[in-house]
């Protein structure tokens, strides 16, 4: 994920930059570093968006909030056959 890409979802979230700080476990000057490309997006916290978005997409009913390759990979399980582990 770009730092472009990052702030896109977050705008599709239609949060703040401080709400999406708080949810991924960054302080706001830390995000909004990240955003302006005065930092690093470390792949942990692209993947804690990733995560949060996913939340959200399945809260608000509206799958079009997660990033397209979760979409993906969602759709990927849920056509699989679970069977929950015993013990």
């Amino acid at each position: 994920m770009t730092r472009e890409a990052l702030a896109a979802l977050r705008g599709r979230l239609g949060w703040t930059q401080a709400q999406m700080a708080d949810a991924i476990g960054l302080t706001l000057r830390a995000y909004s570093s990240v955003e302006n490309g005065h930092a690093e997006l470390r792949q942990l916290h692209a993947l804690a968006a990733e995560r949060v978005a996913l939340s959200e997409a399945a809260a608000r009913g509206e799958p079009s909030l997660a990033p397209a390759s979760v979409r993906r990979d969602a759709a990927a399980i849920s056509s699989q056959d679970w069977v929950a582990p015993r013990g």
